[in-house]
């Protein structure tokens, strides 16, 4: 094993650690999965204070990444290190990552490895501050908070993923999240902590409501585009995804779906919409509509109490369809 080598050859080098690992990262090929197996040995052993030593080099010789930072204020932690020492480390991690949030989330996942999961789910929720509508931060962070097992950790990034992760396979991430949510407000009820129970169903029901939903609908080889007019003027298409206000196409299904004669769907949502005037555009690009009609879904304040759903039948013509929709209230100011 080559962590356990290097390591073996610092002990042995008869040179305080600082100038040993100095050395061997002058000289050596040290990737970041290399330097992470020596650490994380070392770590295993409670040899903390060599861990800082050998994090401490790898940054002086520009081997540092935004996670080692962190790797490293967590190490300094545990050898004792003063607490001034360790938020000079963490602000250089802020000035080294500047908000990139895939970085962020390496070195979250690194010090999950550590098990140091509220570490690890503080950067989440830097991640999902700097960008809420990403995925993958608030997926991370679900995985990480199971392993705390904090009943709010687990709904809050579950919450998180009922309102901003939309990607092809949602359907699954949203029940899961539902499913999961509602079995911890069971516990926390069977416990007796019925306000954090409250504020845990509160979070759910928000998270769950849809102000506006709009789902194009038809059978066929047809490729048809489905796009959005939003109050202030922004288009949400194919092109822009998502808008300013929030709003986005969730499924664009145009030409792709399965079977020249299959089902196709393609969606807009918007979670919390502005009161308003949307108007909704079909354009028909080329292929066959089975019955020459599409269908159009327009369900208000879904999972709410004030639910409401209309369908309308729409023969295409050469001409984009151009349907008026009016949002009387919605919960974005």
């Amino acid at each position: 094993m080559r962590a356990l080598e290097l390591i073996r050859q610092v002990n042995e080098s008869g040179v305080p650690a600082a100038e040993a690992w100095d050395r061997l990262f002058q000289i050596a090929d040290c990737s970041s999965e290399l330097l992470m197996e020596v650490v994380l040995t070392l770590h295993d052993q409670k040899n903390y204070e060599q861990a800082v030593e050998c994090l401490s080099s790898s940054l002086r010789n520009d081997h540092g990444q935004a996670w080692t930072y962190d790797i490293l204020a967590m190490e300094m932690k545990l050898a004792g290190r003063p607490a001034a020492e360790l938020n000079r480390v963490l602000q250089s991690r802020v000035d080294f990552a500047a908000g990139n949030v895939q970085q962020m989330l390496i070195a979250a996942a690194m010090l999950s490895r550590f098990e140091a999961h509220p570490e690890a789910l503080q950067i989440c929720r830097q991640a999902t501050s700097s960008a809420p509508e990403a995925p993958e931060p608030w997926l991370l962070g679900r995985s990480i908070a199971d392993k705390t097992g904090s009943p709010a950790d687990r709904v809050a990034f579950r919450c998180g993923i009922l309102r901003h992760v939309w990607t092809e396979d949602y359907a699954a991430l949203h029940a899961e999240a539902r499913t999961v949510v509602k079995e911890i407000l069971k516990e926390l009820e069977r416990s007796g902590k019925l306000a954090e129970a409250s504020a845990a169903r509160e979070r759910l029901d928000e998270a769950s409501a849809i102000d506006l939903r709009i789902q194009l609908k038809w059978t066929g080889s047809a490729d048809l585009d489905l796009s959005v007019d939003e109050p202030g003027g922004e288009r949400c298409t194919y092109r822009n995804r998502l808008t300013k206000n929030g709003g986005r196409l969730i499924h664009e299904d145009g030409g792709s779906g399965s079977g020249k004669s299959g089902s196709r769907i393609e969606e807009y949502v918007i979670h919390t919409a502005p009161a308003g005037e949307y108007t909704a555009v079909i354009r028909f690009v080329f292929g066959k509509v089975t019955t020459g009609n599409v269908v159009v879904d327009v369900i208000r304040h879904q999972n709410t109490p004030s639910e409401k759903r209309t369908r309308q039948t729409v023969s295409l013509g050469p001409q984009d369809t151009r349907l008026p929709i009016t949002l009387e209230s919605g919960r974005r100011p």
